[in-house]
């Protein structure tokens, strides 16, 4: 189920498709991260928060949709994406 729930948020609208976003999954929990604000506005892209909230609403809808309990709380996370430019927002802790 958590796949379709991926699959739902990477079908999330976002400004010109750029998807400004990168999800971590660590156990049963997810990890939010944004990319550098500096690098969209040098783009001239500046909907990236509220294309990251728009991904995190798709996260919760489907979470909700599939009967899977947790919720968003701030954490302090370890976790790095794939380059430093993304930056930690949220994470989602999965329920029991």
């Amino acid at each position: 189920m958590m796949k379709q729930v991926l699959e739902n948020v990477r079908l999330a609208s976002s400004a010109v498709n750029k998807q400004p976003w990168r999800i971590l999954k660590s156990g049963n929990d997810f990890y939010f991260f944004k990319i550098g604000k500096k690098n969209l506005e040098v783009e001239g892209y500046k909907n990236y928060k509220m294309d990251m909230g728009i991904a995190m609403c798709h996260f919760d809808l489907s979470c909700i949709e599939f009967g899977i309990k947790g919720k968003f709380i701030k954490t302090n996370t370890e976790l790095k994406v794939e380059s430093d430019d993304y930056k930690y927002v949220i994470s989602w802790i999965q329920e029991n």
